[in-house]
């Protein structure tokens, strides 16, 4: 179409108002809030000795982690030697029940000139309940030695 001479467009008209929104409904109920994480982690080193039996924590679950060393010799004679320690745990004062263990045996059947050594570290580790004891019990028949070479133990929540 043809621009018409001193012809001028037309503007639009006003804009219209806007319609009102409608009301939101209503929210629902939170859900249900999860555990609380580990928190700051701070682990402790406390001072454990074989044969005592003692309680981590009266109040949280401890993750507690021994390394330990077992040792077993068989000198000149023949004959079979073995070492090992338990971590027991439960509710009752001294624990009983066995958690896990570490063991190192060493047996000859002839007669040997040098003595034959066998020397193992290896972790001792349990998720130890709240209140519940813990009791590191150590065993040897023949030649050998047991020892705690480090300890760790972590309060969880």
């Amino acid at each position: 179409m043809r621009a018409a001479i001193g012809y001028t467009p037309a503007s639009g008209g006003a804009a219209g108002r806007d319609g009102t929104n409608g009301t939101n409904g209503t929210n629902g109920k939170d859900g249900a809030t999860g555990p609380a994480g580990l928190g700051t982690v701070a682990p402790a080193t406390p001072i454990r000795v074989l044969g005592t039996a003692f309680q981590p924590s009266a109040t949280k679950a401890v993750l507690v982690s021994y390394s330990v060393r077992t040792v077993v010799t068989n000198p000149l004679l023949a004959g079979t030697s073995t070492a090992s320690v338990a971590l027991l745990s439960d509710a009752s004062n001294p624990p009983t029940t066995e958690r896990c263990r570490v063991a190192a045996d060493s047996s000859v059947g002839i007669t040997v000139s040098i003595a034959l050594t066998t020397s193992n570290t290896a972790p001792l580790t349990y998720l130890v309940p709240a209140g519940h004891y813990v009791r590191l019990v150590s065993a040897v028949t023949g030649t050998g030695a047991t020892a705690i070479i480090s300890q760790t133990e972590e309060a969880l929540g």
